[in-house]
């Protein structure tokens, strides 16, 4: 495969070094890459090597000169035997004719082909484990690209993972401060009105569903004056959520919010719910409450407190 080809090529070129150059021309030959060649009955053979280009060789299949391709079909004695190569990738067919010791004689040395090229698939091929005394080793190139060009070193490919995380967040709810007016002492019983704006916001990503209560407690009277202390505080009963307003979805999902069933605070009362695969998003409602105020009730300030619940499922 592709992948073991290139990883293969890699151990080869490790500890090498590989000089690129242009091509130079003589009057009897060819030199590109450190590899020098002569044009002989219009084939390309291969006569010296310059191992200052370093120790892994490519020989193409065909080289250009002048304007002409001959293919490299010879390479001649001892082109390669004055240093230690460690590789000889062939791009191409084997030579028709390699003469005694064209190679280097070095342990490490091993010669390595395409694989449409070896034998017997291709007559007189290259042959596997070793070609004319040489270790030898077939490679698949699928692709011409993939090929190393001659005097390059050929490249490793790595793979690496890469990995995001998603996690999950809290489910919130609040209620905003519930401010009612201020009324005058009153022989007779009243009332008084007020709006708080509930909030709710679920990033658990889970879509289970989910409930938000409103509860009161009792609303605690405390003197304005120096008189005496002779007041009656307010039952949670007398402070009613009376209505709420459309359900404004900020962010997430919408869906149809069922209507409010009112009631009385001294009991949890459901304000806003969603269903299961529901409410995954941001949402606020303004909620209208009623607090009753019976007759000739005491001067003074009442207070309490409004606990708002979220619960998972509705």
């Amino acid at each position: 495969m592709k992948k073991n080809l290139i990883a293969t090529l890699a151990v080869a070129v490790l500890g090498a070094s590989v000089l690129v150059a242009s091509p130079a021309y003589a009057s009897d030959g060819y030199t590109n890459s450190g590899i020098e060649y002569k044009i002989k009955n219009g084939a390309a053979s291969v006569v010296d090597y310059d191992m200052g280009f370093g120790t892994v060789v490519v020989i193409p299949a065909n080289i250009s000169v002048g304007g002409t391709n001959y293919a490299v079909s010879q390479i001649e004695n001892e082109a390669f035997n004055e240093g230690q190569i460690t590789s000889v990738t062939f791009l191409g067919p084997p030579p028709t004719d390699m003469q005694e010791n064209a190679l280097a004689k070095s342990e490490q040395l091993v010669v390595l082909f395409p694989a449409e090229f070896g034998a017997p698939a291709y007559q007189d091929g290259f042959t596997t484990p070793t070609w004319k005394g040489y270790p030898a080793r077939a490679l698949s190139l699928p692709e011409e690209e993939s090929r190393p060009q001659p005097g390059s070193a050929p490249t490793a490919a790595t793979e690496s993972e890469v990995m995001a995380a998603i996690v999950a967040g809290p489910r919130t709810a609040s209620l905003s401060a519930l401010e009612l007016p201020t009324v005058q002492y009153s022989h007779e019983a009243q009332f008084v009105q007020g709006v708080a704006t509930v909030s709710v916001n679920d990033l658990s990503g889970s879509k289970t569903g989910w409930s938000v209560t409103q509860q009161a407690s009792d609303l605690t009277w405390r003197s304005i004056t120096d008189g005496p202390a002779n007041g009656v505080d307010l039952s949670a009963a007398n402070l009613v959520i009376e209505a709420r307003a459309s359900v404004v979805a900020v962010a997430g999902q919408d869906w149809h919010v069922s209507p409010l069933i009112g009631g009385s605070l001294d009991e949890a009362v459901t304000v806003m719910a969603a269903p299961q695969g529901r409410g995954s998003g941001e949402y606020t409602a303004p909620l209208r409450f009623r607090l009753a105020i019976p007759a000739q009730a005491p001067v003074g300030t009442y207070s309490g407190t409004l606990t708002t619940t979220l619960a998972v499922a509705p």
